[in-house]
């Protein structure tokens, strides 16, 4: 004889008929119900603009672009100084706006997706990261030169 167990249907996947030992995949788009009977439409989910973790991403993002100004009119008025001749100005501006790109992406990934947003956040993120990690090799490089 014979003897088998039945398990339940993995996650997207259903069955229709009961005791079955054969469970269909979902499409893409869809994800099985609680009983894993039918298909049904995946909800999206996404950060509204009320909720505590899209204000707390936004708040942060909004204070570090302000410092990243603030530091930016520091340095230009301190031109000529020493300290600032010496960190090599272009190197900084570089460094000041690889960083006012990045923390609006942080805010970018918290939106509601579409085609638009989501290739202006890897877009931003890639030109964020090249930017930042360039200018970092080349300060190592050049400390190593010394």
């Amino acid at each position: 004889p014979c003897c088998w167990t039945c398990e339940e249907c993995k996650l997207n996947s259903y069955s229709t008929e009961n005791d079955s030992n054969v469970c269909d995949a979902c499409n893409t788009s869809l994800s099985s119900n609680e009983n894993h009977t039918a298909c049904v439409v995946t909800p999206e989910i996404y950060a509204k603009y009320n909720e505590t973790s899209f204000v707390t991403i936004a708040c942060g993002s909004s204070a570090g672009i302000f410092l990243v100004i603030v530091f930016g009119f520091t340095i230009i008025k301190s031109e000529d100084r020493p300290v600032i001749k010496a960190s090599d100005p272009g190197y900084l501006y570089m460094l000041l706006i690889g960083l006012l790109i990045g923390y609006p992406t942080a805010v970018m990934s918290l939106l509601k997706p579409s085609t638009r947003s989501c290739s202006m956040e890897y877009y931003s993120f890639v030109i964020f990261a090249t930017m930042i990690s360039t200018n970092l090799l080349y300060k190592c490089v050049k400390v190593y030169d010394i």
